[in-house]
């Protein structure tokens, strides 16, 4: 599984079109502060010269509801987001989405072409060992807010540290070289629960878009040790 996810926070109301940056064979999940459940219907459709063709349109009080690389669903304070994985050239454009015929937002979203966006990092680790993963961010990031979360293979975001308000999370760890643009996270006991994708982000504050940028991702897999070697005592 390959996770790009870049999050975009966008504002309900009488604004204008927010541009959305997304990269080929990437995600980006956007943000609005619409309560989900204010009204069933839910949407997403992609404008073009005639009308807004509907890519979700259900009256529903689901969780998540998903059509293809299209996911709508809500967060822990029942806002309503936007996923799309698995960026293509094609999906550039305008986009509406919203609440039955009001609370609704446009986004134009562009895609580019990123070399972050190849395979991930692969890190083997054993049960039970200290570990620290690395990762190098452009000079530009150097003062930005750093963030690691982790996706399971249900895309389920799940936020563990940053570098602003939250450096320690029971056995997680991070730290900010910013002299040698270098961020870590650090896993002590690796446990089995620990096996999934690590996605590293930095916060961009300005502009009338806020949003978290990916810069690089990481895949750990974690081993029994004992097994391991068992393992290879019977090839031998």
């Amino acid at each position: 599984m390959k996770i790009l996810v870049i999050i975009l926070y966008l504002i309900s109301g009488p604004v204008d079109c927010s541009d959305v940056i997304g990269y080929s064979g990437g995600s980006v999940i956007v943000f609005s502060d619409i309560n989900r459940y204010k009204h069933n219907s839910k949407y997403i459709c992609k404008v073009n010269e005639k009308d807004c063709t509907d890519i979700i349109r259900v009256d529903t009080k689901r969780h998540k509801v998903q059509e293809g690389r299209f996911l709508l669903y809500s967060n822990t304070n029942n806002f309503f987001l936007v996923l799309i994985i698995k960026l293509m050239p094609q999906d550039a454009g305008m986009y509406r989405f919203g609440l039955g015929d009001q609370s609704n937002l446009t986004m134009n979203l562009n895609i580019y072409n990123s070399t972050s966006s190849g395979l991930p990092t692969i890190i083997n680790a054993y049960l039970g060992q200290n570990i620290t993963i690395t990762c190098n961010y452009p000079g530009e990031y150097e003062r930005n807010t750093k963030l690691d979360n982790t996706v399971n293979d249900d895309i389920k975001i799940n936020r563990i540290l940053n570098t602003n308000t939250k450096f320690q999370n029971g056995r997680f760890s991070i730290s900010d070289d910013r002299s040698a643009k270098v961020f870590s996270v650090n896993i002590s006991d690796v446990r089995e629960t620990d096996e999934v994708f690590y996605l590293f982000w930095v916060w961009n504050g300005h502009g009338s878009v806020r949003y978290w940028t990916y810069f690089t991702e990481v895949w750990l897999h974690v081993t029994d040790y004992t097994l391991s070697f068992k393992t290879k005592e019977n090839k031998q």
